[in-house]
């Protein structure tokens, strides 16, 4: 960022990338990841992406096997869904429905 402050302050509207970068460095996207009973998470998908957060992101990876290491959260022994949510690099622990999911994101950081 140092190297194109410059740029930036002079022409931002030729920054876009570079602005939206900056401001997840500032302000950390939220991240919900779903794992487990993939008609659970598809649901819960639907019901959390009806409201608008534009700092929020929702990943549901309960139909995907191959994982890396960060993304690969352990499957519920009964197949339930759990949720994860991470600001930043900051998890909470597994959350078991959607509305714990939902408080915990009303809750903020």
């Amino acid at each position: 960022m140092r190297a194109f402050a410059r740029e930036l302050s002079e022409r931002p509207a030729g920054c876009a990338s570079l602005l939206i970068a900056l401001e997840e460095c500032l302000d950390p996207p939220t991240t919900v990841i779903l794992r487990g009973d993939p008609a659970t998470c598809a649901s819960w998908r639907r019901m959390l992406e009806r409201r608008y957060r534009p700092n929020e992101r929702t990943l549901d990876l309960s139909r995907e096997d191959a994982l890396p290491e960060t993304l690969a959260k352990p499957q519920e022994a009964d197949g339930a869904a759990a949720a994860w949510i991470y600001k930043g690099t900051s998890c909470l622990p597994p959350i078991r429905t959607l509305d714990q999911i939902e408080a915990a994101l009303e809750a903020g950081p």
